[in-house]
Order: C-alpha cells, then sequence, then structure tokens
C-alpha cells in the first residue's frame, strides 16, 4: 500500500478508508507528499475536517510539521475558517507563533480571509496581534488589503496597532483607502479613522 492512497482518502474526505489505511500502515501519518513537506495533517487541516483531524492526531500526526514554505497545518486551518478544526490543532499544542516562508503567522491568514471566529481562538491562545510578516504587515494589514471590515473591528478592539507601517511606511488606513472607491474598504478606512482620531494616524512623509 503506497502513502499516495492515504492522501486520496484525504482528498476525498473519506475517515473510514483513512482509518483503515492507518490501521493497515500507521507509518504513513506523517509521510509527506513529493519533496514538498505536506503532511495529511497539512491535507486534512486544509479542509478543515475535523473528523480526519482527530484520527491523524490520535494516530499521532506531527502538529507542528513545516512543508518546504514552512507552513503548518494551523495555517492551513485558518484559511479553512473552520473553528473546530483550528481549536482541535491548538488543543494539541499546535505553534500559534509559527512563521511561514513569508513571515505569515496563522493570525495573518485568518485575518486576510476574515475568520473571526478563528481568529480570537488564536488570540485567546496568545497569537502576537501586532505580528509582522517580512515585508513588515501586520494581521490589521492583511484585514484591510481584503476589506474585513468585522475581521478589523475584532483586531482593533484587541490592541492592534492602527499606526503600524510596513517597509514601505504604510500604515494600514492607507490599505484601505486605496480601495476606498468600493463600499467595504470605505467602512474599513472609517473603523480605522475612528481609532485613530486626535492624530494619532499620521501620513508617511
Amino acid at each position: 500500500m503506497a502513502a499516495m492512497e492515504l492522501f486520496d482518502a484525504l482528498s476525498e474526505g473519506d475517515a473510514s478508508k483513512v482509518t483503515a489505511i492507518l490501521q493497515h500502515s500507521p507509518e504513513f501519518v506523517n509521510a509527506t507528499l513529493g519533496n514538498s513537506g505536506y503532511t495529511p495533517l497539512h491535507s486534512a487541516s486544509r479542509s478543515g475536517n475535523s473528523e480526519v483531524i482527530k484520527l491523524l492526531l490520535k494516530a499521532k500526526a506531527s502538529v507542528n510539521a513545516a512543508n518546504n514554505r514552512l507552513q503548518t497545518p494551523l495555517h492551513f486551518a485558518c484559511q479553512s475558517g473552520k473553528p473546530e478544526a483550528v481549536n482541535l490543532l491548538l488543543k494539541s499544542e499546535a505553534n500559534v507563533k509559527a512563521s511561514d516562508r513569508d513571515g505569515w503567522t496563522p493570525l495573518h491568514v485568518a485575518s486576510r480571509y476574515g475568520h473571526c471566529n478563528v481568529i480570537l481562538s488564536l488570540l485567546e491562545r496568545e497569537a502576537r496581534v501586532n505580528a509582522v510578516d517580512l515585508h513588515g504587515e501586520t494581521p490589521l494589514h492583511f484585514a484591510c488589503k481584503t476589506g474585513q471590515r468585522d475581521a478589523i473591528k475584532l483586531l482593533l478592539e484587541r490592541r492592534a496597532d492602527v499606526n503600524a507601517t510596513n517597509k514601505c511606511n504604510e500604515h494600514a488606513l492607507m490599505t484601505a483607502l486605496v480601495n476606498a472607491i468600493f463600499p467595504n474598504f470605505a467602512l474599513c478606512a472609517m473603523e480605522l479613522i475612528s481609532k485613530g482620531q486626535h492624530g494619532r494616524i499620521h501620513t508617511p512623509a
């Protein structure tokens, strides 16, 4: 039996087949897909399949395995937006502060997609609300880039730095204003302005 059969079962979301394969070949639980470093737990986390995630964790899957882009299963679960999947990984000691090759933390990913329940779970596990990626961008920058108003409000409530600037000296407000012709981005800009009153937001020279 090849490890590829396990990845096929994972792509189908077939929990019973995953169980049968792992019973026969338990060593496949941390197999990788080619040279990608992509493990079965990455696959299950990407789809947010909590039933399969439970099976893999019970079978001793490496919760902090990193693929060749240094992405962990938690990065993928945060993209899926499934709180149960995220919480299963967090309860198994997934590293909430892990950074991928671009410096993105799981909180950057959740903020980009506006998954507020996931953002809350990460922050409750002491994710760094002002973590920066390789370009100096925070989760707040990411939420502004994609017009995630609710995520912006949540991050600001949790003390995200409204004046944080990236390596191009751009703060989150500037990111939102670029797309302010679209209603949702304009509302995002208003959220930031409301938190940056009394001169606390400064336009870079």
